[in-house]
């Protein structure tokens, strides 16, 4: 197995996207830099290839436990199957007891922190995707002779004076 492909497989173990969707509908792969920026803001260990197959046997090792991974993020619907009770420390300070499964969309946004299962996990709650800006309108000012935005030819220079100009 490639180091990318080992890189890409720890990134998903934790719920770190490795590719979008781009403005046409196609696929665009993250570059692997961002990703291990991504990995080691989570505090995951990136630094070297083999820091990444260690990293990647734990995060195996956890999951055939059905223990917690260090760090969960969740989007949109996805869920979080606990391994038992425990507590959220949500990004605002207040603490919610949880049990069962813990689903993205009934989550606030934000970095968090859970203790379950005898560990403490840092969990990240996304949104899907960024929003979509309302339409906007602006002025627009036009150079003309290379004049530029303020100066005094013209009309356009008239316009662009300030009340109290002569």
């Amino acid at each position: 197995m490639r180091v990318g492909d080992e890189l890409h497989e720890l990134a998903a173990a934790l719920g770190v996207a490795t590719c979008y969707g781009g403005v046409g509908g196609e696929r665009v792969a993250v570059d692997p830099s961002v990703v291990r920026a991504v990995l080691t803001q989570l505090e995951v260990d990136v630094s070297s290839a083999s820091a990444v197959r260690g990293e990647l046997t734990r995060a195996r090792d956890r999951r055939a436990a059905g223990a917690l991974p260090d760090a969960v993020v969740l989007t949109g619907r996805q869920a979080l199957e606990l391994p038992g009770r425990g507590v959220l420390h949500c990004e605002s300070g207040r603490e919610v007891p949880v049990t069962g499964e813990l689903r993205a969309d009934r989550l606030p946004l934000g970095v968090h922190a859970l203790d379950s299962g005898g560990r403490r996990v840092a969990l990240l709650v996304v949104p899907r995707g960024a929003p979509t800006p309302p339409p906007a309108w602006g002025w627009t000012v036009h150079r003309r002779r290379g004049g530029g935005a303020g100066r005094r030819r013209g009309r356009q220079g008239r316009w662009l004076r300030r009340p109290g100009d002569r």
